[in-house]
């Protein structure tokens, strides 16, 4: 007797910024970044610019520290339990 097997995919999370949006320009060499992630399984590591990022009521923030003047990508790499990753990035600028 044959066994048909079904395997179903599991998405990867879906990651946008919350705050800052792309393309803002802000004042301070340190800025807090928030992230909206929905994921259909547990999210095992949110990291924005290599900083981890805990979550806070329902957006995952980060401190980023000494930013330099000028054009700064910021980048989020947000992994699930069951190993997908999604990588998302904008632009800010550093005044």
């Amino acid at each position: 007797m044959e066994t048909d097997t079904c395997t179903t995919e599991v998405a990867a999370p879906v990651v946008s910024f919350a705050s800052p949006s792309d393309g803002d320009i802000v004042a301070s060499k340190s800025l807090v970044v928030s992230l909206n992630v929905s994921s259909t399984t547990t999210i095992k590591s949110v990291k924005i610019n290599s900083v981890n990022a805990k979550l806070n009521g329902s957006t995952y923030d980060a401190t980023l520290s000494s930013l330099p003047l000028g054009t700064q990508k910021i980048t989020a790499v947000v992994t699930d339990a069951n190993g997908k990753s999604t990588t998302t990035a904008i632009d800010v600028i550093v005044q």
